[in-house]
């Protein structure tokens, strides 16, 4: 059957048909919500002002139950298997984010200034280039002895986004790999690549100083601390909020985050375990945060929604997925029916705010 029959048989009975006229009801709604978002050339801004809104006060006005954060993750599933099957070069920038809002500062300073260490780590986006990232950083030391202070400057970089195209390869041998399995590989290999740069850094200087003992321990040790403070934060980059201590739940994100798996890390994995820690006590300033944290993995859940449903929308409409394929259905399927759950949600807000 030719494709134009064959869309033309299901124009009325597939949920890619239901997907389309759910969609523009969806932005039917939005342009109720936000008409100062009018863009006669797209969605986007439409819906950059529906995240905003939620993002800061709509999540408290636009109920997400059980029921939707379940149809959230029968989404996930379903697009996880599927492109990491047949489309690992997309698989990074639908299911995770590289937090160009780090600022990762460590300082160890003693109080009379004569010995101290300072590590600075951020991520750069190269303007006009689509996706291309750098992780960079710089170690700041100086130790003193016999009242001669030596200082130092350790410079480093990583390109995350030629380790994530790297990563492509890994999905390709191994297109079941786990949630779990491939963040860890992806931080490794960040944090190697940085490791390496410092170590080469440090073994310089120690050449320099060979001759100078007590200096080349100096250096030795600030090493040790180097690459245990990195190594810190890093291990925190790749746990749940579950599996972190008292004082790790407590930072912020953009502290320590460099790469975060969307709504959040270990996502399907994490849907099975309690929501605040059983086996340990727990102060009521912890407790506090872990709600927190509830709160704001639902809306991140959103959010990576309604991204992924528009990625999803651009995919349909420029041809490049194949929308009669079975497993495809059932994501349009089940993105279908979630996606209806909002418009009802706007809606219901709509007539409340129109009374």
């Amino acid at each position: 059957m030719n494709t134009y029959k064959k869309w033309k048989s299901i124009t009325e009975t597939d949920f890619v048909t239901l997907f389309i006229k759910t969609w523009f009801a969806y932005i039917s709604t939005l342009r109720e919500m936000f008409p100062e978002a009018y863009n006669r050339i797209g969605d986007k801004k439409y819906l950059n002002s529906y995240k905003e809104f939620y993002i800061k006060e709509g999540y408290k006005r636009l109920e997400i139950d059980d029921v939707i954060m379940k149809e959230i993750e029968n989404v996930y599933k379903e697009g996880k298997n599927i492109i990491l099957t047949n489309y690992p070069e997309y698989y990074f920038w639908d299911f995770y984010k590289i937090n160009d809002s780090l600022n990762y500062l460590y300082k160890n300073i003693d109080p009379d200034d004569k010995n101290g260490t300072v590590i600075n780590m951020k991520i750069n986006k190269k303007r006009m280039t689509k996706n291309k990232y750098t992780l960079f950083g710089f170690i700041s030391f100086w130790v003193t002895i016999r009242n001669k202070r030596y200082n130092e400057l350790i410079k480093f970089s990583v390109k995350l986004t030629d380790i994530i195209e790297e990563m492509e390869q890994i999905i390709k041998k191994d297109n079941l790999i786990s949630e779990r399995q491939y963040l860890n590989i992806l931080i490794e290999k960040i944090k190697k690549d940085i490791f390496n740069q410092v170590q080469m850094e440090y073994n310089d200087k120690l050449q320099e100083f060979s001759d100078k003992k007590l200096l080349s321990q100096k250096y030795k040790e600030n090493l040790l601390l180097v690459s245990a403070e990195i190594r810190k934060i890093f291990n925190i980059n790749i746990k749940n909020d579950i599996e972190k201590d008292d004082i790790e739940i407590m930072k912020e994100e953009n502290d320590f985050c460099i790469i975060k798996q969307r709504p959040n890390n270990y996502f399907i994995e994490d849907r099975e375990l309690p929501i605040i820690p059983i086996d340990k006590d727990i102060n009521s300033k912890i407790e506090k945060k872990y709600k927190s944290l509830i709160r704001q993995k639902r809306k991140d859940s959103i959010i990576w929604f309604l991204d992924f449903v528009y990625r999803l929308r651009n995919a349909l409409f420029h041809e490049i997925i194949d929308p009669f394929d079975e497993e495809w259905q059932i994501i349009f399927k089940n993105s279908y029916l979630l996606l209806k759950e909002l418009v009802d949600i706007n809606i219901n807000y709509l007539e409340g705010e129109n009374k």
